[in-house]
Order: C-alpha cells, then structure tokens, then sequence
C-alpha cells in the first residue's frame, strides 16, 4: 500500500486547502487541474497531512503518482476498479488520491462506479485537462459529484510568504520602514524574475533558468504534442514565441498566419487555431475575450493571450521578450484568475476597459499605466472610461482600481470612487 509521501509545507496555499475542506460542498471527487508544475501535488500532501491532524490513520489515506509508475498494472484496463474493491474488503472511509490520473485510460469511467458505496472520497490531479474538457467527451460520468479545483502556480502573496524575512527589530521606526519597503521591492523584482512555479524558488539563476527550461519543455511534450500527436513542433514553437513576444495585444489564429506568411514561413499553417486550443487547455496559455460592459456580451473577436505564468515568457523568449509593462498585465491577469475571478478585456461605448473582472456579486473595472508623464493624454481616456461606465446592477459591488506598474502617483485630476494602487500594494489587498 502506497501512503502519503513526506511534504514540505513551506507555502500552506490556504486558499485552495479552505476549498478542499470545505464540508458544506464536498462532492466525492475533486479534481485539481492548471498547468502541470504549478502545485497540483503538492496540494494533495497538504491534504493528506491534514487528514493525518484530523485522526485519519495512514492505512485509509492512498496515495499514487501514475508518472511514476507506481503499480504499473493499474494502467491496464479495469485494473484501477479491481485495486480500489479490493480496498473496500476493509472497513471505513477511504481517502484516495490519483496524481497525474489522465495517464489512466477511462479513468472518468471507473470512478463513479463506487458513488453508492458512500465511503470513498477521491482527490485527483490532472495535467492539461479540465472537468468542462472531461465533461464534453464523458458527459454521463460527470454529474454533481464531481467539482473542479484549478490550481495556479504562486500567486506574489504566497510567493513573498515563501522567501525568508530579514529581521529589522534593532532599527529605528524610520529605518524599519525604509527597509521593509526597500525589501518588499526587491522581492517583487524576485517575483517578476522567477515566477511562482514553486520548483523555481529559493534557487539562484541558473538552477532557476534549468528548472523553467524544464517545466517549458514537459508542459509543451506531455500537455500538447504527446497527447494531441503533434506532427509539426516547429509551428507549435513559432506560434508560443509568438504569443509571448506579444503577450497582452490581440491575436487570433488569422493574425498569426497573416504574420508567418509575411515572413515567408509557408509551411502548413492550418493548425494553428488547434494549436491555440491544446495551449490553453493545458493551462500553458489563458484566454481573455472581450465583453460589452452595457449589454455584458462576450464576444468572440480579438482575444487577447497571456501565460500560465509569467516565468515562461523570459524562458521562451530570452531577452527578446514583451515590454515589461505586458509581464505586470500577465501578473494581473494570474492574480485576479487565482482568487476566482472571470477575465475579460471591456468595452463602453467607445472607450476600453483593460480588464474587467467578475465574481459572484462584485465587478472589478480596472486599468493600468506605467509613469503618469509617459502619456498624459492616454491617461485622461482611461480615467474617462472608468467614470462613464454605467449603472449595470444595483445588487452587484462595482470597484474601480486605476494600477501603476511603477510607483503610485498622485493624480489631481481623479475624482469620485477610483482607487489608485501600486500593482504591487494590489497583490496583496485584502479588498477585493
């Protein structure tokens, strides 16, 4: 018998711990999905050890990790169901859980065969899939028993919790103060550099450079072009450095075939609209549509691309890389994705709304600039579409946030409800 393996609980992820403890929703299987390497696992060891506090003893805790071949049988057909009815030859709950489960073949299928025996509690983890994915091939064995976790990699909070604290107890009020914000930067800075793939922290640039090379490479294999029998790599390749070189601006699979064509790439760019697809998908790629704040319709044009995480677009793209205004977006963009947010790009009137981000009864309305002195006159029109944006619901909470990528700057000219927040005092607000 397989059981929990060791975890190093240096980032708790409350968050996500909260949802899968959660005992007024506890349907029989949750699935975590997102990126591969962004934490999956080891959610699933915080768990364990947390049913380990709770008295659950270790022998109705299983654990297995099928990308590591423990027990190889389980792979063949029905295997999965014989080893689990052998488990339940014994008394009491059993709490199972299936990393990398998409390895398994009709694994959707076996599981809801133990509902009606009530005493099986599934926790699987699966790379470069998700339940609306698995519910679209398999829609009979995906019902209310099932609810969908996605896993992102660090977000800046959990990040800066993860990095060792330099004490300033000895310091002046004045001292301290300078310090912590003087260190606050520096992490940040650290942030935007590494990521929050947790196998890149606490590593200096080399190790972190091979550790993002890596996750690149088994995201792009596995995720893509193993599962979605990828015959031309080298389009795939194009495609993501591409995107990233572009990350935040509009793009669409013609978009991007009109721009290998100019570029005399004539190889069979058919399949880039699927390549888009498989990319999202496995988490590697977010989409961001555009909505119609008036009549909140989403449509389906220009969409805008950003990356599972920022990280990766420094390894795809070296020093050729977006603007680093476009990384801060990515960042957004991640965050408000982890505390559960829907993203869009907005549209009122004929003004832009650079992000619109929607949750349960709360709208957020948000733009962004880097130096107030850049563009006085592009500022003036973000600030005008903030203050026009209409009356939509009087039930729903409205924010509107104006972010600065550089140090807040105070602006005369804002009047009304408009929050101005450093992009990184906004990571950590509790506000929203």
């Amino acid at each position: 018998m397989n059981t929990a393996l060791p975890v190093n609980t240096i980032v708790p992820r409350v968050r996500y711990l909260n949802r899968l403890t959660d005992e007024t929703a506890n349907p029989m299987v949750k699935i975590l999905t997102g990126i591969r390497r962004g934490g999956k696992s080891h959610l699933l060891h915080l768990m364990i050890e947390y049913l380990k506090n709770q008295g659950v003893d270790s022998e109705h805790i299983i654990y297995h990790n099928f990308e590591n071949l423990t027990l190889p049988e389980l792979y063949k057909k029905n295997e999965l169901q014989k080893y689990i009815d052998g488990l339940l030859q014994n008394e009491g709950k059993f709490y199972i859980f299936l990393d990398e489960i998409q390895v398994i073949p009709g694994w959707e299928k076996t599981l809801p065969l133990f509902f009606p025996e009530q005493r099986i509690e599934f926790f699987v983890a699966a790379s470069g899939t998700s339940l609306k994915k698995i519910a679209k091939r398999k829609e009979k064995y995906v019902d209310g028993n099932y609810t969908e976790i996605q896993i992102n990699p660090l977000s800046y909070s959990e990040y800066r919790k993860a990095q060792k604290e330099v004490p300033h107890e000895n310091r002046g009020l004045l001292q301290r103060a300078i310090a912590i914000r003087i260190e606050s930067r520096a992490v940040f800075t650290k942030y935007i550099q590494c990521g929050g793939f947790p196998a890149a922290l606490c590593r200096d640039d080399t190790e972190k450079k091979t550790a993002l090379n890596d996750i690149y490479a088994s995201v792009v294999f596995y995720d893509v072009i193993s599962k979605h029998k990828i015959n031309n790599p080298e389009l795939l390749a194009k495609v993501i450095q591409y995107i990233f070189q572009h990350i935040g601006s509009e793009a669409s699979a013609k978009k991007l075939k009109d721009f290998f064509i100019s570029k005399r790439y004539t190889k069979d760019l058919s399949k880039i609209q699927s390549y888009l697809n498989h990319l999202e998908e496995a988490f590697f790629l977010k989409k961001i549509r555009r909505i119609n704040i008036k009549t909140k319709k989403v449509q389906r044009i220009k969409p805008k691309y950003y990356a599972g995480d920022h990280a990766l677009i420094s390894s795809v793209c070296g020093n050729n890389g977006p603007e680093p205004c476009s990384i801060m977006e990515n960042i957004l963009v991640n965050e408000l994705e982890n505390r559960g947010f829907t993203v869009y790009c907005g549209s009122v009137n004929k003004s832009i709304i650079e992000f619109v981000a929607e949750k349960e009864n709360t709208l957020l309305f948000i733009q962004t600039v880097n130096h107030i002195r850049d563009n006085i006159r592009t500022l003036n029109e973000k600030l005008s579409a903030l203050n026009d944006i209409p009356i939509i619901n009087e039930q729903v909470r409205k924010v509107k946030y104006l972010l600065f990528f550089g140090e807040t700057e105070d602006i005369e000219q804002i009047h009304g409800d408009i929050k101005q927040l450093s992009l990184n005092d906004f990571l950590l607000s509790g506000e929203y």
